[in-house]
């Protein structure tokens, strides 16, 4: 039996392109990108922007995901601000690992790289102040923007610059698990002193942890609540700070405030995770499941508006 040829986008009428990526893009996120990247070479940016400019936000992220900040997607390149907001607002819908605390830190560096190849993709100022603004009005994807970066213990140091922002959160992250450690022996050697005449009179007495069993017993609780991250994560996430401090130092200003207020209210990386299905549940309400196409154009083509 012959194979059913690939759809080639280039080939059909205009008004049939859109459904045939959506087929395309539902069965492999590189195809559609590969569609997208050789409509635009063949006929201009103009033949493509139409065609994304159907496509849902779920549908664009999954084009975007087939890049990186290295190889940067014509999809992530092209699509509008408004566009990127919807599609960071509704990501999360998207992943395929569960939200748990185990995957969470997975799922940072997912948001990390998309967010970074979005950004870093372009050297226009003003296109990057542009989708960074439209990200702050949106909450959904503002969050989304910081993300990455919750748990890591971050803070804006005005006179070191972002650069001193994850040097101080190491020294801080140390720092608390010597004193969480000291801490906790000083209260072991005083139950051992309150307790020491009834480790002679009970059999059943059971000792208090070894100093060996606290140390290891703190850091295990640390890293389970804060992630421990390699130099490439660790380099990935300043070289992103750094860019958003270049190109619009309020809205990193913003992004500590958020950072820091999520932490607090959360708690614990189930707190995060609460609220992060929290905005998965509103994410699913924008998407809706009675939008058709023309709800889409209407939604992100500037004309439209």
């Amino acid at each position: 039996m012959d194979q059913k040829k690939p759809t080639d986008l280039v080939t059909l009428p205009a008004e049939e392109r859109a459904n045939a990526l959506k087929v395309i893009t539902a069965q492999s996120g590189k195809h559609g990108e590969n569609e997208i990247e050789k409509l635009a070479d063949t006929e201009g940016d103009h033949s493509a922007i139409a065609v994304l400019l159907r496509l849902n936000p779920l549908e664009i992220g999954r084009l975007i995901k087939t890049g990186d900040v290295t190889v940067p997607t014509m999809t992530a390149i092209l699509a509008n601000p408004q566009q990127i907001v919807e599609m960071l607002a509704m990501d999360p819908m998207a992943w395929e690992k569960e939200l748990n605390t185990e995957n969470l830190f997975e799922l940072q560096n997912e948001a990390l790289g998309v967010i970074s190849q979005i950004l870093a993709n372009t050297l226009d100022r003003a296109k990057q102040l542009e989708i960074l603004e439209a990200i702050c009005a949106n909450k959904n994807a503002f969050f989304y923007l910081c993300f990455p970066f919750i748990g890591i213990n971050t803070d804006l140091d005005e006179n070191e610059g972002v650069k001193g922002v994850f040097r101080e959160s190491k020294i801080a992250t140390e720092d608390r698990i010597r004193e969480k450690i000291h801490a906790e022996t000083e209260r072991v050697k005083a139950e051992l002193e309150e307790n020491k005449d009834e480790e002679d009179e009970e059999d059943d007495f059971e000792p208090p942890p070894s100093i060996e069993t606290i140390v290891s017993d703190v850091i295990a609780n640390e890293r389970q609540r804060e992630p421990v991250i390699d130099l490439a994560e660790f380099e990935a996430r300043q070289d992103l700070l750094e860019l958003i401090h270049e190109i619009a130092p309020e809205v990193l200003t913003e992004m500590m405030e958020l950072i820091c207020e999520t932490e607090d209210q959360a708690g614990s990386w189930e707190g995060v995770i609460s609220q992060i299905k929290e905005l998965r549940t509103s994410a699913e309400k924008l998407l809706g499941q009675e939008q058709d196409d023309e709800e889409y154009v209407s939604m992100f083509d500037p004309e439209k508006k």
